[in-house]
């Protein structure tokens, strides 16, 4: 089997340098709330990608009330507001969860699916501290490294379960949006 490497091209979101449906799987991760036109970006997405193709984004959303983020605004706002803008993030430009589906459902993309992210969840999962912590255990301390990833699975899955019942209320301070074209 021959490999192929990918190519990279600097390109307007807007403005692909890419054929009308040529692309299988198209991922936007934290992209659209940096663009001034994220309903255009979505729209020249769906333009590249082939009948039956994927488009899966995550971005965080305005409607976020439960999750650290919309603590994080109301208990330190000059601390938030100042974070978020070092990251690039505008909350007077932020979308709605019901905006960022919208994007996908006018363009043409069916099973358009929004799934909520808690931030207190991955807050919850402190990736440095579990770290040290795997790191003593396998490296000084010698555990069998077989267990390493069980560990962490097991971790990240009770994280997750204890975040269940506030992802059931709609409460996320981000979502994933994704859809497919129609064939």
């Amino acid at each position: 089997m021959r490999r192929v490497l990918p190519e990279v091209q600097a390109a307007s979101a807007e403005a692909l340098p890419l054929a009308d449906a040529s692309v299988d799987v198209a991922i936007a991760m934290d992209v659209l709330e940096h663009t001034a036109h994220p309903d255009r970006v979505v729209r020249e997405i769906r333009r590249c990608l082939r009948p039956g193709g994927r488009f899966l984004a995550h971005l965080p959303v305005t409607d976020n009330a439960g999750s650290l983020d919309a603590w994080m605004a109301e208990h330190r706002p000059a601390f938030w507001t100042e974070r978020v803008r070092a990251v690039g993030h505008d909350y007077t430009r932020m979308p709605s969860a019901a905006a960022a589906r919208g994007w996908l459902e006018d363009v043409g993309f069916a099973g358009v699916r929004l799934d909520r992210f808690n931030a207190w969840h991955q807050n919850r999962f402190d990736y440095y501290a579990v770290h040290r912590v795997l790191n003593t255990l396998f490296f000084v301390w010698q555990l069998p490294m077989r267990l390493y990833h069980d560990f962490l699975a097991h971790a990240t899955r009770l994280w997750y379960l204890l975040d269940v019942p506030r992802l059931r209320r709609g409460v996320g301070g981000s979502v994933y949006v994704s859809g497919r074209v129609p064939t």
